[in-house]
């Protein structure tokens, strides 16, 4: 029995070597290893000014370059008559593309004599997002837009725990509060790069399969999705409103635009009202109204 646990022990630790030195590390990280993200006592953290390196994968690798500002993207060109800030997160930022793949810059691309100012970072909610706006309102854009995510209520209230390490990747907890077990384990076992590429691999399957089902407890909070979140929408409600508020000060007119999510688009909606008496459509019935207001 002895011999059996050894032989599994060195058979796992040399999978995990070879993992970690075949697979990439999936994060930002420059030539010398070091990451984008970088404390922030406002914002709690913040992307580096002037970085450059790039965001490998398993699949393949952008180049992951910021402005002086320490936003994605070339300097920005202020002298232009009109300009438009988008505030967001890793969509806005452009994650798994290239910058000029990214949506910034394409609007960019359709409007050559605007200036686009994006403010995009990975993880970023209303409540970082907000005293960007205040911050960078001295700028006078003439349209802010908000590119608002599903999971933007659970990051305002803290339901969404993560813990912004200097190598450049989001995980564990950044937020105040407890930290559950279960959370603690998974964020355990995620840093094993072996648990980590067999998890993803085997969820691939199971999607190629068509065998994969909804999971209430996963990313999104279920009480989001069956109107028990209610401190989360108003929190929510009362930074969008103040947003609106801060674009009036400077005459600029407020847009949100809703960044579609999977749960929006696949059948497995269904089963998860079905299975689970949750609706993944409910956060964006709730931005609408929110908006409406």
């Amino acid at each position: 029995m002895l011999l059996l646990s050894v032989s599994l022990l060195f058979i796992f630790s040399i999978l995990e070597v070879s993992i970690r030195l075949l697979t990439p590390p999936n994060r930002i990280l420059d030539s010398d290893g070091k990451g984008v993200y970088t404390p922030d006592n406002n914002l709690t953290y913040r992307m580096k000014p002037n970085f450059k390196g790039s965001f490998p994968s398993y699949e393949f690798s952008t180049e992951f370059s910021t402005n002086s500002e320490g936003f994605r993207g070339p300097e920005w060109n202020l002298s232009r008559h009109h300009k438009i800030l988008i505030l967001g997160d890793s969509f806005t930022a452009g994650h798994g593309v290239n910058y000029n793949e990214s949506f910034p810059a394409v609007l960019q691309k359709s409007l050559p004599s605007w200036s686009i100012i994006g403010l995009g970072v990975a993880g970023y909610s209303q409540k970082q997002e907000l005293p960007l706006l205040r911050k960078y309102s001295k700028i006078k854009p003439d349209i802010v837009i908000l590119a608002y995510y599903i999971n933007d209520p659970a990051e305002n209230c803290g339901i969404i725990k993560r813990n912004i390490t200097l190598t450049g990747y989001s995980q564990g907890e950044v937020t105040k509060g407890s930290e559950s077990f279960v959370s603690r384990l998974s964020r355990t076992l995620g840093k094993v790069r072996t648990l980590s590429f067999l998890w993803q691999r085997g969820r691939s399957l199971f999607e190629y399969l068509g065998l994969r089902s909804v999971n209430p407890g996963g990313l999104y909070s279920q009480n989001l999705m069956n109107n028990k979140g209610e401190d989360c929408y108003l929190l929510t409600q009362k930074l969008i409103s103040d947003m609106k508020s801060e674009t009036e000060k400077i005459h600029s007119r407020f847009l949100v635009v809703i960044i579609p999510s999977k749960l929006e688009l696949e059948p497995l909606s269904s089963s998860a009202r079905e299975e689970y008496g949750f609706d993944p459509l409910i956060p964006i019935d709730r931005v609408l109204k929110i908006c409406s207001e």
